[in-house]
């Protein structure tokens, strides 16, 4: 004969012993919620904090290493000659243009 359903009601109500290997993986779940668990961030207007004050990096090169520097220097070049190979690409068409116009 099946269980009525007031007798499962009571199954369902009834605590179940929990084993250890289960309490601490419960345990260790709760931590990590808690743990992970939302929080207010303090703004500056509530005057929980203090704004450090700005520091400047005495390192040589501002901390960057020689070889980016490197880099750096070298991107920054290519860029230039890029653009001053593109300044005489637009002045030789503007002097190819004008004089076509002056042979009209």
């Amino acid at each position: 004969m099946p269980p009525s359903g007031q007798e499962d009601q009571q199954a369902v109500s009834e605590p179940k012993p929990v084993s250890p290997s289960d309490l601490e993986r419960m345990r260790a779940e709760s931590n990590e919620i808690w743990r992970n668990r939302p929080r207010a961030i303090p703004r500056e207007s509530d005057g929980a904090f203090k704004l450090a004050e700005q520091r400047v990096c005495r390192l040589p090169n501002g901390g960057v290493s020689a070889g980016v520097l490197e880099q750096l220097q070298r991107n920054r070049a290519q860029r230039e000659a890029e653009k001053r190979e593109k300044e005489e690409r637009e002045r030789k068409a503007e002097e190819q243009q004008r004089e076509q116009n002056k042979e009209l």
